[in-house]
């Protein structure tokens, strides 16, 4: 890793919290093992809590793969899903939910680079609120944060 994870935090907590109060479902998006899970860990242990599910574990996974709609109809209160890359079938879910309940904060979304067809679906449920890690890291290297 070519920056640190407190350079990740410092720089994105407060855009993600504020993205958190005014939208339904926020993404953080970014290449492996830059910080991404722990960021949205810290949040919803405190500033933003919410249940923290990862799709790196076999159940979740296997829920949400399963049957998408019911896996989203099925979370209560905020909500984090790590590593939603996994579960592409997800995001139709998601816009649905989004569709009939637009309260702010409900979905703190992260995974890899998505591809460009997953970016569309992606940027249809949460109208735009996505953050990618590697422009944070960019802008400390040239110093404009």
């Amino acid at each position: 890793m070519w920056y640190s994870g407190a350079v990740l935090a410092r720089h994105l907590t407060p855009a993600l919290l504020a993205s958190l109060g005014d939208s339904p479902v926020t993404l953080l998006v970014g290449a492996r093992q830059t910080g991404k899970s722990t960021l949205v860990q810290s949040l919803a242990g405190g500033r933003h809590p919410a249940e923290y599910l990862t799709f790196d574990d076999a159940a979740v996974l296997a829920a949400a793969s399963t049957d998408p709609a019911g896996f989203v109809a099925g979370l209560r209160g905020p909500v984090v899903l790590d590593e939603v890359q996994h579960v592409p079938g997800l995001f139709p879910a998601l816009k649905a939910t989004v569709d009939r309940d637009r309260r702010p904060g409900r979905f703190l979304l992260t995974g890899l680079l998505l591809t460009t067809s997953v970016r569309v679906t992606v940027r249809q449920v949460h109208r735009d609120r996505a953050f990618e890690v590697a422009q944070e890291a960019a802008r400390e290297l040239m110093g404009e944060a």
